[in-house]
């Protein structure tokens, strides 16, 4: 006789009777659900352009690719203002641990976008030269 697990919130039991009618046996199944170790991005932006080769705004070495971490991005002669860099990740926001840290590092003008897996076993850095 048994029990089934409703949700994985639940526990299922399973209740074994031995052949003397009299020994009962209670196993019970609790489930878990294990977080993402996904620390990748599916997509980077630069002022609401996906970054690849296409752009017009700007010119990058690579299309992008979830897992090529440093990118050199060019930018049209006179630009004056650093593009607005957003992004997207391969699973919603609440799958990371972080996905919104951006950090200008002004002595080599590099961004770097940091992205923590919901576990928090996996770090990914994207970085973006001029």
């Amino acid at each position: 006789m048994g029990t089934q697990a409703a949700t994985i919130a639940d526990t299922a039991v399973v209740t074994v009777t031995a052949e003397d009618g009299v020994t009962v046996v209670v196993y019970k199944v609790a489930f878990e659900m294990l977080q993402s170790d996904n620390a990748l991005l599916e997509m980077i932006f630069l002022n609401g352009e996906e970054m690849n080769k296409a752009a017009k705004g700007f010119t990058v070495n690579d299309d992008f690719d979830a897992e090529t971490f440093e990118y050199t991005i060019g930018f049209p002669y006179g630009t004056q203002q650093l593009p607005e860099i957003t992004w997207k990740g391969q699973l919603p926001n609440q799958y990371y641990t972080t996905i919104d840290s951006l950090v200008v590092n002004p002595k080599d003008s590099t961004a770097i976008i940091t992205v923590v897996s919901e576990n928090g076993e996996v770090t990914n850095e994207y970085h973006l030269k001029k």
